[in-house]
């Protein structure tokens, strides 16, 4: 028995899992970052800049945890650095990352924002569900339709705050972006300040049902705590394949290199990343007490 589970726990780890993963209910797909190799050849792909690596830094404990960082004045891709799963082999996804419209997801994270972040008034995000286009019809590429941002709060011009930005479109055919009326619905919500998690690890779990109708839902939790509900709220575009997830740097302003403006290099890490269809719970995607520094 205990040859064989060695076995198994080797088998999980081979297809981008952790043992820990058997343990959990209705996870699809999971990665603990511990394997720099693994994760560029097998299951992600870069967004922009190829430069995420596998980090075991004393202030991010004795796990590994893989940092994505962005310098426009150095980097080839001026606005991005994101991973992007790819090779998610489930029937909950379609074409191995994007999720089915009308089903239920659990995604989990964890984020750490170095202390010494400096602020600029520039928005930037660092995780978020985006569409595909349906090429067939001429559309055009829409900004994602559930997003993470920390931007600037109503308040203050400085971006110091959480924000998530909830979009949504039924017609078949989005607008291009020169149309004021591009979207059925965009919607803001500011979860507050960053400045107490800086040099923390946050736990980011989210549940969802992706739909460009009202049967849809979105509910978000930080450490734990929920920090967004939006039941019966569309959240999706009407397209042939659901929306896909990206975490990492994205700070369009940077796109123009010759008018960027704020501060850099930017630097996140990321951890413990789990997607769980309809069948898991929070508990499944969240990591366990014992790996949160």
């Amino acid at each position: 028995m205990k040859i064989f589970n060695l076995i198994l726990g080797v088998f999980l780890l081979s297809l981008g899992g952790s043992a820990d993963a058997a343990q959990r209910k209705g996870i699809i797909f999971s990665e603990d970052f511990n394997d720099m190799q693994k994760i560029l050849t097998l299951e992600f792909k870069n967004s922009g800049n190829p430069n995420a690596t596998i980090v075991r830094e004393k202030f991010l404990g004795m796990s590994p945890a893989v940092k994505l960082w962005l310098d426009p004045w150095h980097d080839e891709v001026t606005y991005r650095s994101e991973l992007v799963p790819f090779t998610v082999f489930s029937q909950d996804l379609q074409r191995m990352k994007h999720a089915i419209l009308g089903k239920e997801y659990w995604y989990g994270i964890r984020i750490f924002l170095p202390k010494d972040r400096r602020y600029d008034k520039e928005r930037e995000i660092i995780m978020q569900w985006h569409d595909q286009p349906d090429w067939n019809l001429k559309e055009d590429w829409r900004s994602p339709c559930v997003e993470l941002d920390i931007g600037p709060s109503q308040r203050r011009g400085i971006a110091t705050n959480y924000l998530v930005f909830v979009r949504s479109d039924a017609k078949q055919l989005t607008p291009s972006k020169e149309n004021k009326n591009r979207y059925q619905a965009e919607d803001q919500f500011d979860l507050g300040p960053i400045e107490g998690d800086l040099g923390k690890w946050t736990q980011w779990v989210m549940h969802v049902r992706w739909s460009y109708e009202d049967d849809g839902f979105l509910k978000l939790w930080k450490n734990g705590e929920v920090v967004l509900d939006l039941p019966h709220y569309p959240n999706a575009y009407n397209d042939r394949y659901g929306p896909y997830c990206k975490f990492g740097i994205y700070k369009w302003v940077w796109k123009n290199i010759e008018k960027a403006r704020g501060v850099a290099p930017r630097v996140i890490y990321y951890d413990d990343f789990y997607i769980g269809n309809a069948q898991a719970s929070y508990t499944d995607v969240a990591a366990d007490e014992g790996q949160k520094r």
